[in-house]
């Protein structure tokens, strides 16, 4: 390489690299970091270009792979999170990069445009580079990436994009420059490099969403497995109910005054739980009341769960399971016993359903994702959020949606259904 592609190469993989990086958290300092590692990236990237073996192709795959290990172990550096998704991120960088170098290669093949010149590559490459900034400028777009935890994605493409930077610089070498065999090596490598952009952006998108379907149905028949159990649980304490009520009628006058009055609180308290009229959200209600009481919950049910009676039976259930799970987790980890406070609201107006709910949480700030907010605990992070999911699947089910807001300590989930 002359000495003008000895700047233009790397400060190409850098700039391309940094376009995926986009949406990663940055270190401190993060001007001053990058700032050195560009201008280590060109001082390594002109150190190898003077090691001897400029014509032994392997030397120079070596001295490229060395170069392109530098420049993750730099992002690293600069940029927060697993290394996984960083390396990753750098590796459709570098992709792209090449499929700028080889169109470069195409575009020299046409009339009147001369030979192939480094020039040519950085403006094909800015090109790009517009391109994909717009793409990651989509927020979905640019936080796939930042997604990224499986090995096999990362394996997969930079196995691919090494194997092609390797056979393009041997096939160019015993090509020579005969335009035919340079066209047919070019699509070779943008085919391959496109193959790794195609990965990162939506293939591994396809399969997350395909295992977060399959997860939401696991949960789902679990959540069938438990209504049925509550189901059935409920049914023999109505019966309980009803034969203790009659029981206590006939012993009225046998009995110890203290112990009818015991028993008489034990029927009154059961006869406080839920009763909608909806046998799901009965369950799912008297299920969470008890819970929260034996974690000195305060949770209170206002409006008219008559309004429910169009939602299926397991979607009823699974939405408010999923409602009030959340809530208990949250204020569950409060230490101020005024604060372990739910508020639950269900109103009806027209075809339209609302269902509020309002509690405390720890009051740190809460990172949005997807407009669902993101666990804070590394241990949760892989599965944290299902119960969210699941219930603006519910909502969209029903032609309706969620709107979630985290203010001064508060968290207010609103769910809007269509009947």
């Amino acid at each position: 390489m002359g000495t003008t592609n000895d700047f233009f190469y790397p400060m190409e993989i850098l700039l391309l690299e940094l376009v995926f990086l986009w949406y990663f958290p940055r270190r401190k300092q993060f001007v001053l970091r990058l700032a050195a590692v560009i201008i280590l990236s060109l001082v390594l990237n002109r150190l190898l270009e003077a090691l001897p073996g400029h014509y032994n192709e392997m030397a120079r795959f070596i001295q490229l792979l060395i170069f392109l290990l530098f420049t993750i172990a730099g992002m690293c550096f600069c940029f927060q999170g697993p290394f996984v998704a960083i390396t990753s991120a750098c590796t459709a960088g570098v992709a792209l990069q090449h499929i700028g170098h080889h169109l470069s290669r195409i575009v020299s093949l046409l009339p009147f445009k001369g030979e192939w010149n480094p020039w040519m590559e950085l403006i094909v490459c800015l090109l790009l580079f517009a391109v994909a900034f717009v793409m990651v400028l989509n927020n979905e777009n640019g936080k796939k990436l930042r997604s990224v935890r499986e090995p096999w994605v990362l394996l997969t493409s930079a196995g691919i994009v090494l194997m092609s930077i390797g056979v393009t610089r041997i096939a160019r070498r015993v090509a020579g420059h005969d335009p035919v065999a340079v066209l047919c090596i070019s699509v070779y490598a943008i085919i391959c490099c496109s193959l790794i952009l195609f990965i990162q952006f939506f293939l591994y998108n396809y399969f997350t969403l395909r295992s977060e379907k399959l997860l939401l149905e696991r949960i789902r028949a679990e959540e069938r497995r438990q209504y049925e159990s509550g189901k059935e649980n409920q049914e023999l304490l109505n019966i309980k109910y009803h034969d203790l009520k009659h029981k206590l009628i006939g012993l009225e006058t046998k009995l110890p005054e203290e112990e009818m009055a015991s028993m008489r609180r034990l029927i009154d308290s059961y006869d406080q739980t839920y009763k909608t009229g909806l046998d799901a959200l009965d369950i799912v209600l008297n299920e969470k009341s008890d819970r929260c009481a034996k974690r000195g919950i305060s949770l209170t049910v206002s409006g008219n769960g008559a309004v429910l009676g169009f939602m299926d039976t397991m979607d009823l259930y699974s939405l408010f399971g999923n409602i009030l799970d959340n809530a208990i987790q949250a204020v569950d980890m409060l230490e101020s016993q005024e604060e372990k406070v739910i508020s639950l609201v269900i109103e009806g107006k027209g075809n339209l359903v609302n269902i509020n709910t309002m509690n405390f949480y720890d009051g740190n700030h809460l990172n949005f994702e997807n407009g669902l907010p993101m666990s804070t605990a590394k241990e949760q992070k892989e599965y944290h959020g299902y119960g969210l999911k699941s219930i603006r699947n519910i909502a969209e089910k029903y032609q309706g949606g969620i709107t979630i807001t985290a203010m001064d300590g508060l968290f207010q989930l609103n769910v809007y259904l269509m009947s």
